[in-house]
Formats: structure tokens, sequence, C-alpha cells
């Protein structure tokens, strides 16, 4: 898949080269899409498409990206109620992007190895 939404630079110069999809999923109201895009040993883009209808089906029209690490990611979890998407890199860190602002609310590197999975607890009672 080519990931052709927005102009990225490396060192000065436009390069739009093929990004890997290390994640997609539905928001919890159905109305947006999120994409994890990287390449290999570049930067990690997590991006926020609306749905639209359309002639044709469907429209995804990009509403915003944030830069979400340096390096490459290796997937992203979405939180039980929708609130919370969570990315892992291949560095060992953990990143929490808050869905509805796309922020980052929590960076930290938790191992010496690359993340492959992430799971959200939910903690009831308290």
């Amino acid at each position: 898949m080519t990931f052709r939404d927005k102009e990225f630079s490396i060192n000065g110069r436009k390069d739009n080269s093929n990004f890997m999809i290390r994640g997609c999923f539905f928001s919890h109201c159905s109305r947006y899409v999120y994409l994890l895009a990287t390449r290999a040993r570049y930067k990690t883009f997590l991006v926020k498409y609306s749905i639209k209808p359309a002639q044709n089906g469907v429209e995804m029209v990009p509403l915003s990206t944030l830069e979400v690490h340096n390096q490459v990611a290796t997937g992203m979890r979405q939180s039980r109620d929708g609130s919370l998407i969570s990315v892992q890199t291949s560095d060992g860190y953990i990143k929490a992007v808050e869905e509805s602002t796309m922020k980052i609310l929590l960076s930290q590197k938790r191992h010496n190895l690359p993340i492959t999975a992430c799971h959200f607890i939910t903690i009831y009672g308290e």
C-alpha cells in the first residue's frame, strides 16, 4: 500500500516512497479511520481520516497527521472505550495517544527489544 496523502521530506528533499501500514481500525463512532504508517528506518505517523459517503462508495479524507515516533512502529491498539490509541515501536517505546485530540499523552521506553503487542487493561471498581 502506498501512503501519499501528505508530502514528507527527508533531508530537505520531498519523498513519498512507499510506507508500510502497521495498523488500521475504525473509531467507536464509525466516523473515523486511524492508520499507522511507517517506513524502514524512518519515522512513524498516525493519520486520522474522516469517512464520508461518496458516489462510488466511501471517501476517506485525511483530517490530521501526527508524527508519533522517530523510528519504526511495530503495531497499535485501541482502548476498549476508544479514547486511547497505543503505539508500539521497534526500539522499545510505548506511546499513548488521545483519540479525540491526537496528542501524545505518554511516551515511555519499556523494553530493550521491539515491542510487538500491547493491550489495555480495564480495572473495575476504582
